[in-house]
């Protein structure tokens, strides 16, 4: 199946050659022992991997890593690799010992899911049958811990590096021996004398990595300090071409990872989102040792070897981040990739509303305004459309964007599309609007009356109690309203409620509004009252005066109201003439024929109806 998985891979032989101008070094630790896992660390900060021979027999036993722990390690990037069950001499073991002991240490890392490709011969011992084991049981390589130059030493003459690859990958030669005793300095000039003699590989063989551990003197260990300040100075040396390389990586001449990717559905994953479950499929290209492993996870956490191996396409039924990355043939572990795979397979659902509340059940009696609103609990409402004539709603029926007018009885039916492409039911409702009655374009008519009558355009002497009416044909009257001011009537006028008193002169303005609006020009009535009397006095003949022939018989009558329509003169009480107008106001009396005294008066009367007698005088004719 991972054959199938991992069609298309391409896949290139070891490198047979390289320029020994590089000085590659190799951080090897044996035996599992649980103090190496602090290394990690040390090592992260400058972005460099190790190799980590264990005995799986004793691995999680006390003072050993754990699973979790080497799982960790791999997951970081470094080599986990092989080095027998229990730590067996495989010189002195009997064939079928060693056998056991090399297959069934690769077969406990395979099943854990470690590409497990280095082995390191436990004490460093190795033969002709021990190769051919380990080389027979699938291991690509095979490391002791001497045959290159010793470090301490000043006399020794045996090659400071090997070459890359080196000639046997099954008897793979490293430098002897890394104890408490070795300095720094001796450390640093092992490998810049490699630097200056051509480069190479350099494997070094690390044990503990503790303070004044293990059991020999000098013990085969370093202390944390060493170790970091040995780390450090060795990422300086990159300027001089100095790397630090896993085994793996050396004997595969494959230093970099493989790249995966995933589709979706056969095609590239969208960014947005799907309908329904969805095929992931992964797919990894290596132009090196070749691809050994996909894995992949769907809660979240990071693919380790303990996650599952990826053989085939996924189904994601839900929205998940689906995270993954290659181990190839070089023990090289790609950066960890994630693709988010959005799904929604439930629809959203809408509502309607009718003038801003639940829509009735019965008839409304002007137009409605519907609105429509939809909620979706993931990808999001993308679209409410929806259709007046009946019709079921499509992907081209209007888009709801506001509020519409529905004005006569109309079904609406609508229905919600969400981001993922999902679609409810159609939904529809009844929106029933009632016949609108006949429109009223019609202002009302009114009219005014004064004290009870049709208004006087003359005078009034009194206080007049002015009435106002009005009619409508169809919506009926809503207000009278009115002035008194001469300023013409609005809807804050006084509203007219009944009769009211006109006690001065005034111009009534009045006008009618009705229940559809209108409202009619503004009316005007003038009310004209003049409740005081004229004032009259004769002024001629003087009183006590005698009078013969023709006498003239003069008033001065005066009006501030109306005005005085006429004055007239009696003597005696009968009448001897009258003058229209006031003013001085004179008249005609013939006494020759009479004889005795007679008593004068003036009656003057105004326009409005008033009037006033004078002051008599009293004269003798003859």
């Amino acid at each position: 199946m991972l054959a199938a998985a991992l069609a298309g891979v391409a896949l290139i032989a070891p490198v047979t050659a390289a320029a020994q101008s590089q000085t590659v070094v190799s951080l090897t630790f044996d035996d599992g022992f649980a103090n190496q896992y602090e290394a990690q660390s040390t090592l992260a900060a400058h972005g460099m991997k190790g190799t980590y021979y264990v005995n799986t027999g004793v691995t999680g036993s006390s003072g050993f890593m754990s699973w979790p722990q080497l799982v960790a390690l791999d997951a970081d990037g470094h080599e986990v690799a092989g080095h027998t069950l229990d730590h067996v001499n495989l010189v002195a073991a009997t064939a079928t010992e060693a056998r056991r002991q090399v297959c069934d240490d690769l077969q406990n890392l395979v099943s854990r899911g470690f590409v497990g490709k280095s082995f390191a011969y436990p004490y460093g011992e190795y033969d002709a049958t021990a190769e051919s084991i380990v080389q027979e049981c699938g291991y690509a390589s095979g490391r002791g811990a001497f045959g290159l130059r010793n470090i301490t030493s000043t006399t020794d003459t045996r090659p400071l590096a090997s070459q890359i690859p080196p000639p046997d990958r099954y008897a793979i030669l490293t430098p002897c021996c890394i104890r408490s005793d070795v300095t720094l300095a001796q450390l640093q000039d092992y490998i810049v004398k490699a630097e200056n003699n051509g480069g190479g590989w350099v494997p070094l063989v690390l044990h503990r990595i503790c303070e004044n551990c293990g059991g020999d003197s000098p013990a085969p260990s370093m202390t944390p300090a060493t170790f970091q300040a040995f780390v450090d100075w060795l990422a300086q040396r990159a300027s001089r071409g100095t790397v630090v390389r896993t085994v793996g990586q050396v004997v595969s001449g494959d230093a970099q990872p493989a790249t995966s990717s995933a589709q979706c559905n056969a095609s590239a994953c969208s960014a947005g989102w799907y309908a329904g479950p969805v095929s992931v499929s992964l797919q990894t290209t290596d132009i090196g040792s070749g691809v050994v492993a996909v894995r992949y996870t769907l809660d979240g956490s990071e693919p380790t070897v303990s996650s599952p191996l990826y053989t085939g396409p996924v189904t994601v039924s839900q929205t998940t981040t689906v995270k993954f990355r290659s181990w190839d043939n070089g023990g090289n572990v790609e950066p960890v990739k994630s693709q988010l795979v959005q799904i929604d397979a439930t629809a959203p659902v809408s509502s309607i509303s009718c003038n801003g509340s639940a829509c009735l059940g019965t008839a409304y009696q002007g137009p409605v305004a519907v609105a429509l609103s939809a909620t979706d609990g993931e990808s999001g409402v993308a679209a409410i459309r929806y259709t007046l004539d009946g019709s079921e709603p499509t992907a081209a029926s209007p888009l709801y964007g506001e509020p519409f007018t529905v004005s006569q009885t109309t079904t609406v039916r609508y229905r919600a599309w969400d981001t993922a492409g999902n679609v409810e039911p159609t939904r529809s409702q009844l929106v029933e609007v009632a016949e609108a009655p006949p429109q009223d374009v019609t202002a009302p008519t009114s009219a005014i009356a004064c004290d009870g009558g049709a208004c006087s355009a003359g005078w009034y002497t009194g206080p007049v109690s002015v009435t106002l009416s009005a009619t409508d044909d169809a919506s009926g009257v809503a207000a009278i309203r009115y002035t008194l001011d001469g300023s013409e009537p609005t809807a804050s006028s006084p509203r007219y409620t009944g009769p009211f008193a006109v006690s001065q002169t005034a111009t009534v303005r009045y006008r009618a509004w009705d229940g559809a609006g209108n409202v009619e020009a503004p009316n005007s009535q003038a009310v004209r009252i003049d409740a005081a009397a004229p004032s009259v006095a004769i002024t001629n003949p003087a009183n006590g005066a005698r009078v013969r022939g023709s006498v003239k018989v003069t008033a001065a009558a005066n009006d501030i109201g109306s005005g005085v329509l006429q004055v007239s003169f009696y003597a005696n009480g009968v009448l001897i003439g009258s003058k229209p107008g006031g003013g001085t106001v004179t008249v005609n009396w013939n006494t020759s024929k009479l004889r005795g005294q007679y008593t004068l008066t003036a009656v003057a009367e105004d326009v409005a109806g008033n009037r006033t007698t004078s002051a008599p005088v009293t004269v003798t004719a003859g």
